[in-house]
């Protein structure tokens, strides 16, 4: 094989298992899906993963809304996973990806948003890949 060649070949594999990458990560429900974004900072290693919830209205996973984009959330993830520390972006239900059946926004009620919550944190909970799961969000 000529020495650039593997070169190439030598970056893509140790950007694949040493690398920052991401993931989609979904949760079924009985009328759709739940969606985020899961930012490994280290694929060789348990790592603690912060799962982030998007403020009010509707900011999706990366903290845009239709009304204004900065990516702040997007931007928090990327310096958690430089620091050594995974996380879980998620669209809210019926924003995004998070897509479910028949949605109407005036029936979604907080505990909605809650329950959601602790489903994430259980997924989460459960991949060995985490040592722990730590929540934020604001608003």
């Amino acid at each position: 094989m000529k020495p650039y060649k593997l070169f190439i070949l030598s970056f893509f594999i140790l950007h694949t298992v040493w690398g920052q990458y991401e993931e989609n990560y979904t949760i079924d429900l009985e009328n759709g899906k739940l969606s985020g974004t899961l930012r490994l900072a280290d694929s060789i290693r348990q790592t603690p993963v912060l799962l982030i919830i998007p403020g009010s209205g509707p900011t999706d996973r990366n903290g845009n809304n239709p009304k204004m984009q900065n990516y702040s959330l997007k931007m928090l993830a990327d310096s958690l996973a430089a620091h050594h520390i995974s996380s879980l972006r998620i669209d809210k239900r019926g924003i995004g990806q998070s897509k479910l059946n028949d949605f109407k926004e005036s029936d979604v009620r907080f505990d909605d948003f809650v329950s959601d919550a602790i489903r994430w944190t259980r997924k989460l909970q459960k991949d060995p890949r985490f040592t722990n799961v730590v929540i934020a969000g604001h608003s």
